[in-house]
């Protein structure tokens, strides 16, 4: 099996900016393994959904360099309001849309 993707595995040797290693992965996601060892994780697949998109939006923001409160403030207080929502992936999410969870469609 290895063998078949032998060319993937030396692609860091031919095209200049690819990383030979997964450092920078493994440094994304060890927040996330920090807080579930911390916190020994949640009970219900509600707060592990919960956990998980908050995780993904927060590293997301970071790696934008966005500020993380400002963008779920807003993001509260507009679906509170029931205003238009400004997706962290930078697309406009319609309220109606998000409530009839049709929100894949207009994403980029």
């Amino acid at each position: 099996m290895l063998l078949n993707v032998e060319q993937a595995l030396w692609l860091f040797v031919s095209v200049v900016g690819v990383e030979p290693t997964n450092n920078a992965a493994e440094r994304a996601i060890r927040p996330a393994v920090i807080w579930r060892r911390t916190s020994f994780g949640s009970q219900t697949l509600a707060g592990s959904n919960f956990v998980s998109r908050m995780l993904t939006v927060v590293t997301t923001l970071k790696s934008q360099h966005r500020n993380v409160l400002e963008f779920i403030t807003s993001s509260v207080k507009a679906t509170r309001e029931r205003q238009r929502i400004l997706d962290f992936r930078f697309a406009i999410l319609d309220w109606e849309e998000v409530e009839q969870g049709r929100t894949d469609q207009s994403l980029p």
